[in-house]
């Protein structure tokens, strides 16, 4: 398979007060085009962080991310958001909608980054609101909406520009389990007809079974990997 993404060497740091904080430690990865990934560990491994540093959102203090062999952190600050409006979708544990637009405005927000007309960008977040089962709910806004409809929402917005690779952040984190699995089943089924790489954290190991490999973080240090299917 032809590697998307990889992370080679990857440390990250925080400040506490006076005092260094080592989230990640020297951890690589490869990420195949194509594949759903779920990257598993306790509260306060480091995996929400590797999802964010992965999808160019957070500097390494060293180590590389390479998104079909170009090195993300070596970009300008201008082609990395770029990077982010076309190749990457990020769908959050807390939705991140805005409540002052309706639903449809929500999902067609990602266009703007690609400046992609009015009437298009309607077009297409009406297109992803059916297939996330919102086809009626479309004059909505964010408030008026359950929390596993707001992530359907926001699955369909991560949709919005096609990119290459989602970056899920417990996207289930928030919901019942009923309703989580409705929100799973959408998020799964749109990835694999579109064939997107999927890149999901959590830590439920049955939300990690739905993947095609899971890996394991404790303590920010990548500690095993198994194929699932």
């Amino acid at each position: 398979m032809e590697t998307i993404l990889s992370a080679e060497n990857i440390d990250r740091s925080y400040m506490v007060g006076s005092t260094g904080l080592n989230v990640l430690k020297d951890v690589s990865l490869t990420v195949y085009e194509g594949e759903t990934v779920s990257i598993m560990g306790e509260s306060g491994s480091g995996k929400s962080t590797l999802l964010h540093v992965l999808g160019g959102l957070d500097t390494p203090k060293s180590g590389k991310v390479l998104f079909r062999g170009r090195d993300v952190y070596r970009m300008s600050s201008v082609r990395r958001a770029r990077f982010r409006a076309e190749n990457v979708g990020f769908v959050f544990q807390s939705f991140h909608l805005l409540p002052e637009l309706d639903i449809v405005e929500n999902v067609a927000l990602p266009s703007m980054a690609k400046r992609t007309g009015k009437r298009t960008a309607v077009e297409r977040a009406k297109q992803l609101l059916d297939e996330v089962g919102l086809g009626d709910r479309m004059k909505h806004r964010p408030q008026e909406l359950s929390g596993g409809e707001q992530q359907r929402v926001a699955i369909a917005r991560a949709l919005m520009n096609e990119p290459d690779v989602i970056f899920a952040d417990e996207p289930t984190g928030n919901l019942d389990s009923k309703t989580g699995n409705k929100v799973l089943h959408y998020l799964f089924q749109l990835v694999g007809a579109r064939r997107h790489t999927l890149v999901l954290v959590t830590h439920s190991e049955e939300v990690a079974s739905r993947c095609s490999r899971e890996l394991f973080l404790k303590d920010g240090v990548l500690i095993d990997q198994r194929l699932v299917k």
